[in-house]
């Protein structure tokens, strides 16, 4: 896991995929005990990363990585693939970002 040469932090796209299930749509839904709307589903679909509740405003900043908020980048270490429980700030912890819409359909 390295930063990219701006400082930016960054993580690998392989890096990410190792946190698939704390990250999934899947598990986000057993634990809040519902049924995301297809809708917002898509709105946090990046490709590549199907199934992963994801901003797609991140930003590709070389090959294959992807910057990441220092939050985030600490959170998703190797050492924490095996949690349970997904990243403090992540959106699949129930946190949005950007604007909500005025309906979801």
């Amino acid at each position: 896991m390295g930063a990219y040469p701006n400082g930016v932090p960054s993580m690998s796209t392989e890096e990410v995929r190792q946190h698939h299930e704390r990250l999934s749509v899947q598990k986000y839904e057993e634990y809040y005990d519902i049924t995301l709307k297809e809708s917002l589903k898509q709105e946090y679909t990046v490709p590549g990363f199907e199934g992963m509740l994801l901003s797609r405003r991140s930003r590709k900043v070389a090959r294959g990585r992807y910057a990441v908020c220092k939050d985030c980048k600490s959170s998703m270490k190797p050492k924490h693939v095996n949690r349970k429980t997904p990243p403090k700030f992540s959106i699949a912890n129930g946190n949005a970002i950007g604007t909500f819409p005025t309906c979801i359909p």
